[in-house]
Parts: structure tokens; sequence; C-alpha cells
């Protein structure tokens, strides 16, 4: 076991050597730095005069609402009625839309983890395929171990350089939110959103920020195994590369096409977006939540099969 652990040492050593590494931390904390300097000065200018600045705006669209042309889309009327509601509902709570704190920052910046996605499935692209085209790989393989310890070691690195991103996104955001904002034992904060059934929603903000932080790792891990999959069956670096990043784009317009096309409901992309279960309040113990997960698990195993059997079964001469 501790040969084992070295193996995944040294191949996490080598994912950090790597200039994509180097860049993902950078790019992650330079996201975080420029939100937080752009919410301060939004925090420190409209706080005061919320309830004023909400008024004018229901003013505003009220007036917008009843000089509408008839032949205006439909999407737009619904548009500025949810707003009217949104913003009437923000006054009669007394709830400010610009009141900030730690937790909140944490909260607004939670798509920066889609740099930390496309970094870890950039690195598993190429984690297997590079050993090929470098031809390090015979290298590699007459070392004393057997070929599922040396693959498993690789998935394992690449798997935890995603969650020490994810701990970096973390850690970034609350030292800046902290420091800024504060307000450190301010739990209850929460969010005022409408849905699109024009739904009230009001969401804590310290529990939909860990909970989605958690249901993207799932999502990431997946996407992960499957740029590994695919970095081990095709060799090329190259290829494998483009091949992982045209499905990641892609991937969401065929979760998309799955109203239309039922038998789509079945594949992969379909249930990637774990998330979207908190965004339409719904409960985590919904069947379809609990579905997703089954079939999430299935397609991991089944991609985890391919990969080794297919690796521990190639002839590397070739």
């Amino acid at each position: 076991m501790k040969r084992h652990w070295l193996l995944v040492k040294n191949e996490l050593i080598k994912i950090f050597n790597r200039p994509k590494a180097i860049i993902a931390i950078f790019v992650i904390i330079l996201l975080l730095i420029s939100s937080a300097i752009i919410q301060k000065k939004d925090y420190s200018s409209s706080n005061k005069e919320w309830r004023t600045n909400i008024e004018q705006q229901i003013r505003s669209d009220e007036k917008e609402l009843k000089d509408l042309d008839a032949n205006a889309p439909d999407s737009y009327y619904k548009t500025l009625k949810q707003d009217i509601k949104l913003n009437q509902y923000l006054l009669e709570k007394d709830q400010s839309p610009n009141k900030q704190n730690v937790w909140k920052f944490i909260y607004s910046n939670l798509s920066i983890l889609i740099i930390v996605m496309l970094f870890s499935i950039l690195t598993a692209s190429d984690l297997v395929s590079l050993e090929y085209s470098n031809a390090s790989i015979k290298l590699l393989l007459i070392r004393p171990y057997k070929r599922w310890k040396f693959l498993l070691s690789k998935y394992i690195a690449i798997n935890m350089f995603s969650i020490i991103l994810i701990a970096i996104y973390l850690l970034v955001s609350f030292l800046l939110g902290l420091l800024l904002f504060g307000g450190i034992s301010e739990y209850n904060i929460q969010n005022i959103e409408i849905s699109g059934s024009g739904e009230i929603i009001a969401r804590n903000v310290l529990s939909y920020s860990f909970i989605s932080v958690f249901l993207q790792l799932i999502q990431l891990i997946i996407f992960i195994t499957f740029s590994f999959m695919i970095s081990t069956i095709l060799r090329n670096s190259i290829v494998a590369t483009f091949t992982s990043i045209l499905i990641f784009f892609g991937g969401s317009v065929i979760a998309n096409l799955t109203e239309k096309i039922p038998l789509l409901e079945y594949t992969l992309f379909a249930h990637l977006n774990l998330t979207r279960f908190l965004n339409e309040g719904k409960s985590l113990l919904e069947t379809s939540l609990i579905n997703s997960l089954i079939i999430l698990l299935i397609y991991w195993i089944l991609m985890l099969l391919i990969t080794f059997v297919t690796f521990g079964r190639r002839d590397v001469k070739t």
C-alpha cells in the first residue's frame, strides 16, 4: 500500500510541475480577486440606498410593462412581471439584495468552479496519452508494479488534483470574503431569487454553496473519468484533449435535447447537471436525483472497466 501511494505522490508531483496546474491556480485566484474588487465597489456604493433603488426600478418596470407593445415577446413580458414581483418581495421582507458577507461572497462565485472542471479535464485528457506520445510509457511499465496499479495511481492523482483546486477556491474566496465583507457569524444570510415558474426562492447561501460544491464534485469526477478513458483509449494527446473538450462543451447541448428525443434521457450527459435539483428548489431526496446518481454510478463503473481493461490488454510496442 505504501509503495502504491508513492506512485500516486509521484503522479501528483508530475501534474503540479506542468504549466496547466500553475495556470489553473493563477486563473482561479485572479478571478476571485477581480470579483472581490467589483463586489466591494458595488456593495459600498449601493447598499445604503437599496430601498430607493428598488422602488425606482419597480416604477420603471411598471411603466415599461404598461407601455409594452402588443407584439412584444411573451418571455419579455414574463421577465418584467417576475422582476416586479421579486423587488416587491424584497421591500416587504426588508431584504437588501446588496447585503454581503463572507458566505454570500463564496456563493456568488460558484460559477468559477467551471474553471476547475475545465483544467481538470484538460489534465486528465492527456494524462495517459501523453506517455504514449512521449514514448515514456515503456519506461514506466518496466517498474516493478502491475499495470493496473500504475493506471490507478494516475486516476487517483488527477482526482486529488481537482479536489485541491476546489480547496484553493474555497480557501481564497473565504479569506477574501472575510477580509472585505466580514460576517463570519451570519450563517443564516439568504439569497432571494425567483424561479422560472414565478416562485420566490429564499436560499441559505452557506448550505447551498457547500451542497452545490459537493454535487459539482460528483459531476467533475464523472468528467475526469470520461477524459481519462479517452486518454487511455486514443493514446494521442492532441486528439484525446480535443475530444474531451468537445464533449465537455457539447454535453449541455445533448442534455437540452432530451425533451425532444426521449431516448437521450439515458445518456450520460442528461444527468450530469445535478445542481439543477437545487436551482429548481426541489428536495435532494427527489426520486429524479436518486435516479440520476444511480445512472451516473453505472456509467462511472463502465468507464473505469473500459479504461483498465483496454490499458491492461494493450501492447505498448504499438
